[in-house]
């Protein structure tokens, strides 16, 4: 399944994560088509993914060798800006 699919059907609407400039950034799912198309937005291909659903702010951690992020899933939209 694909990763954005099951974001949505999890009921998550929205992602928030620092970008490469060190700056909160956050993007409707709507914007992704694919989870390539979020990997791409991330600049990272991950060889691991984490998933914390219980934690006080659900979150996905993507792990490569020379990096990790993490994004935080929300399930209401705030104002969200585009890059």
């Amino acid at each position: 399944m694909d990763l954005i699919v099951f974001l949505k059907n999890n009921k998550y609407q929205a992602i928030t994560f620092l970008n490469d400039k060190g700056e909160i950034t956050t993007h409707p799912l709507t914007k992704f088509k694919s989870e390539s198309d979020l990997f791409s937005a991330l600049h990272i291909k991950p060889e691991l993914a984490q998933y914390f659903p219980y934690d006080a702010e659900p979150s996905l951690v993507f792990i490569e060798e020379k990096q990790s992020i993490r994004i935080k899933l929300l399930a209401s939209s705030p104002s969200l800006e585009t890059i």
